[in-house]
């Protein structure tokens, strides 16, 4: 059985038979019949399933962690990055303040909040705020006005390591990290995608519908008091010991 404490309890082959019968079922998919999916093209379906994995986790804030940082003065852009460790890091520059119990494992998909050692929230990319910081890239910030002794607490999307499936059994043993209630707007997002790469004009503007669609049910899901709500998040602070 699957820990669905972490992972939904439906298979990728039941994910594949839904997709088959439903979203999928009006397009032909590399070699075999229309509406079906063969083992050989299971490898091109699971990167648009692993791609629905992690917008969907980035767009309902499902699989988030949280990392301190150790400013430096007179160091003003920061990559975050194991090396950067102070426990394991290989880089003279040390600031990433993980543990050998909990060390950073590079798994940034976006950040998302950024705190101060108060427990305030920072600005991010705000030009009109003096005290905004700058995330130009899914792991990088730039902060224009650092002490010695500055601490940040970074609230961040993980990102989903892919799924590999190349075989039916296979497909009955993997999960994925994401709830079953989530699993329609997965469908939605893979046909997007999958029928995006087909290009006749109906299937282009179908690709919209199901695109459209997606943002739909991710829209109603926000709303759905299942999900993780403020509360939730501000925890993350306590974690990292800032407040």
């Amino acid at each position: 059985m699957p820990d669905i404490t972490e992972n939904g309890s439906t298979s990728i082959f039941e994910i594949f038979e839904a997709l088959t019968f439903g979203e999928l079922s009006p397009y032909k998919i590399g070699g075999a019949a229309q509406g079906q999916i063969a083992e050989a093209d299971y490898p091109k379906v699971m990167s648009a399933i692993n791609r629905a994995v992690n917008k969907i986790q980035l767009d309902l804030r499902l699989n988030e962690n949280s990392v301190r940082l150790k400013l430096i003065e007179g160091v003003l852009t920061y990559a975050i990055h194991s090396k950067h460790s102070l426990i394991t890091g290989t880089d003279p520059i040390k600031f990433v303040d993980d543990s050998i119990y909990q060390p950073f494992e590079d798994d940034i998909l976006e950040i998302r909040q950024i705190f101060n050692k108060q427990g305030t929230e920072l600005p991010i990319n705000k030009r009109n705020r003096a005290d905004s910081l700058f995330v130009p890239a899914h792991n990088v910030i730039q902060h224009p006005f650092v002490k010695d002794g500055d601490v940040l607490a970074v609230i961040y999307s993980k990102y989903n390591r892919p799924r590999k499936v190349v075989t039916a059994e296979e497909a009955k043993t993997t999960y994925l990290p994401i709830p079953d209630y989530t699993l329609e707007a997965l469908y939605s997002f893979v046909a997007s995608i999958m029928s995006a790469g087909i290009s006749t004009q109906q299937e282009i503007g179908d690709s919209q519908q199901h695109r459209a669609e997606y943002v739909r049910l991710i829209n109603e899901l926000k709303d759905n008091p299942v999900l993780p709500d403020a509360e939730y998040f501000n925890t993350k602070l306590t974690d990292n010991g800032l407040v």
